[in-house]
């Protein structure tokens, strides 16, 4: 076997690294593990580094078994109340809403109990709201992690961010593509004249 060794292949360094792959997975689990803990003010410098590392997928998901199904690491930040770690997932600039999950979710809730969706669309007698308003109302109050997140987002005063806009737009589109057939029957309801 008397073929030239590819240039960066074996020795440890360069783009074809044997160290670089199983660096890949040990790099993502430094990176979800200070998002996770929170903490020092190095955690999160440490973490905002680690953010800008091509091999790091800040969008990463836990597990589909989780309730509600895959919780993003802005989520979980969320949850502990880590809000240095949620500002910097934010302010990385990689950070992406999930419509699939989102609708994947919606649809997870509105089966478990149709009547939520109704509730959360607010007086469905009132003949005078259109069908935006019924969406504006489902947004605001069906009870969904994406719900919690906006509204925590909008507690801490990063409604202007960019990240937070295609959030809220990716959410409410979530919304009127999952829940579509309740929609147009809570708008028939409120219009029907018997």
């Amino acid at each position: 076997d008397d073929e030239p060794e590819e240039e960066g292949k074996g020795q440890g360094k360069g783009k074809g690294s044997p160290y670089q792959e199983p660096l890949r997975p040990f790099l993502q689990c430094v990176f979800e593990r200070l998002v996770l803990a929170g903490g020092p003010e190095a955690f999160t410098l440490v973490a905002k580094e680690l953010s800008q590392d091509p091999r790091i997928n800040v969008n990463s998901t836990g597990c589909a078994c989780s309730y509600p199904a895959c919780p993003s690491l802005l989520e979980v930040a969320l949850d502990y109340q880590h809000l240095d770690m949620s500002r910097m997932l934010i302010d990385s600039g990689r950070l992406e809403p999930n419509p699939e999950l989102m609708q994947l979710r919606l649809r997870t809730e509105r089966d478990e109990n149709e009547k939520q969706v109704w509730w959360a669309a607010g007086d469905y007698r009132d003949s005078s709201r259109d069908r935006n308003s019924f969406v504006d109302s489902i947004v605001e109050n069906f009870d969904t992690r994406e719900r919690t997140v906006s509204r925590c987002i909008q507690e801490q005063g990063w409604s202007n961010l960019p990240f937070a806009k295609k959030y809220f737009q990716t959410y409410r589109k979530a919304v009127e593509d999952a829940l579509a057939d309740d929609i147009d029957s809570i708008y028939q309801w409120a219009h029907w004249e018997g």
